[in-house]
């Protein structure tokens, strides 16, 4: 830590209230944001808190730290600052993402913080001008990751738009029974999870239209008892069947294992392709017709025999085949951009570090 950098108590720095009870019924629509622990959750006529402000997860969802800059409503999951002692807001916001607050939840149903916990806990207080300046810094390498997902979020947005261009006006229909040459779930005992081996795809990692870099894994000696109902292959479609319903991306290596709450989905390539697949399980009609066969109160999901009555649109093979070559066009892109995001991702961590060591 820097010479000359104070420690103090994190209730000192910044201390942590609990929100504020608003049911549903009694909310009414205005100008000012309702926080929940997982983020903004709508809007009220009035505010319980002036901004700037940060907010955080109390129970539930432990961890993501928000910074409001205008007055909103801290809900009852939520806790929020309520005295910055003097301290940046924006810098008091860095500190806490920075400070990791989900390391200190309780609770093995409904992970619980307990502010009472995490304010004993000693914490790096540079002096105000300081804190500006650390918070700028972040704020501009954070601005840099914004600007970066958005264009991958443009990309994903230009590609349906292909899609609803070629195919919006079909008509012909067919159950993805139908179409499909495969349609394999991973169900059963989970296998070991190991420090490295086979990659495990679980639905966390399929985000739409694309997969995030695998963070399980399995023995090698556990791949092929666990993937015994059929082996993947490079462009299978991967679909969540709940937490989250309905995402979808290819399979860009055949070497992995697939979790639970994932269907494998390989078309008949005589009938469909697999990046048309894709997009049409995303389209309007299709997502309809899934959740009206979806089932569940607390976690919304769909059976294996439920996605196989689903229709989809089966449009001329060779109209498939032109929008799957504008899709890698535009992949290439999308890849390109996601490597220059994961680099941003390591040099804002790594600044991270260096702000609060003192060595920025």
């Amino acid at each position: 830590m820097k010479t000359g950098w104070p420690h103090r108590p994190l209730g000192e720095v910044a201390t942590l209230q609990r929100g504020f009870d608003l049911p549903v019924q009694k909310r009414i629509d205005g100008q000012y944001p309702i926080f929940a622990a997982n983020g903004p959750v709508g809007c009220h006529h009035e505010a319980k808190v002036s901004g700037p402000g940060v907010v955080t997860g109390r129970s539930g969802t432990i961890g993501k730290v928000r910074f409001v800059e205008d007055d909103f409503w801290p809900l009852n999951t939520a806790l929020f600052v309520k005295d910055f002692h003097g301290n940046d807001p924006a810098f008091v916001y860095r500190l806490l993402q920075w400070f990791r607050l989900d390391r200190f939840s309780q609770g093995v149903g409904v992970p619980t913080l307990n502010r009472n916990i995490v304010h004993a806990i000693d914490v790096p207080l540079p002096p105000i001008e300081e804190q500006r300046r650390i918070a700028a810094v972040l704020d501009a390498a954070d601005a840099l990751r914004a600007k970066r997902r958005q264009a991958i979020a443009k990309l994903d947005t230009l590609t349906q738009a292909i899609f609803i261009d070629m195919f919006g006006d079909l008509s012909e229909m067919q159950t993805l029974e139908d179409v499909m040459e495969k349609i394999i779930d991973y169900r059963g005992k989970s296998p070991t999870k190991t420090d490295s081996g086979v990659p495990l795809l679980t639905a966390r990692v399929v985000k739409n239209f694309r997969l995030e870099p695998a963070t399980e894994f399995i023995a090698e000696a556990d791949y092929d008892s666990w993937m015994r109902r059929g082996l993947p292959r490079t462009g299978d479609v991967l679909f969540t069947t709940e937490a989250p319903l309905g995402h979808v991306a290819q399979i860009e290596e055949s070497r992995v294992a697939l979790a639970q709450r994932l269907v494998l989905l390989r078309p008949k390539n005589e009938l469909m392709t697999g990046e048309f697949l894709m997009f049409a399980l995303r389209s309007t009609q299709v997502v309809e017709g899934i959740r009206r066969r979806a089932t569940g109160s607390t976690v919304i999901g769909i059976r294996q025999k439920e996605l196989r009555k689903v229709l989809l649109p089966v449009p001329p093979l060779s109209l498939q085949s032109q929008f799957s070559k504008r899709v890698h066009s535009l992949q290439r892109f999308s890849i390109s951009a996601s490597g220059s995001l994961s680099q941003l991702d390591t040099l804002f961590s790594s600044l991270q570090q260096r702000a609060f060591r003192g060595e920025l």
